[in-house]
């Protein structure tokens, strides 16, 4: 299995804040990796344990491409793509609000906990980008 996580937009919509990392599940020593910045890491065979157990393939698939919050304004958050593609070929993607982790859990169980691991993962590769000027 392999994940694309997307983030953009949000209050200011600073291009240099936008980023799209690939989580490749695919083998026992899972990876997640930023192309335009470099930047990998391995993860531990408990991480990528956790991982995988964030994602329901059969609630996923059955998701619309588009989720909304029912209870707050996302005009000024930043937007999250999902994309998985199994190894089987199959691929879909949803787009969500950064905000949405709890509204999405309900949905999707486990789904909102990846969103929350991607924001870390995000802030790491934000990091390493800043260390790497």
């Amino acid at each position: 299995m392999r994940i694309e996580i997307a983030t953009s937009g949000g209050f200011a919509a600073i291009p240099g804040l936008n980023s799209k990392a690939s989580i490749d599940l695919s083998s026992p020593a899972a990876r997640v990796s930023e192309k335009s910045s470099g930047y990998t890491r391995t993860l531990s065979p408990d991480e990528t344990k956790d991982v995988r157990g964030m994602i329901d393939t059969n609630h996923f698939f059955q998701l619309p491409t588009e989720l909304r919050s029912s209870s707050s304004s996302t005009a000024d958050q930043r937007q999250i793509d999902i994309t998985i593609q199994l190894d089987d070929g199959r691929t879909h993607t949803i787009r969500a609000s950064e905000g949405m982790s709890e509204e999405i859990n309900r949905v999707s169980p486990g789904l909102g906990q990846l969103l929350e691991w991607s924001k870390k993962e995000f802030d790491s590769i934000r990091n390493y980008k800043v260390r790497k000027r």
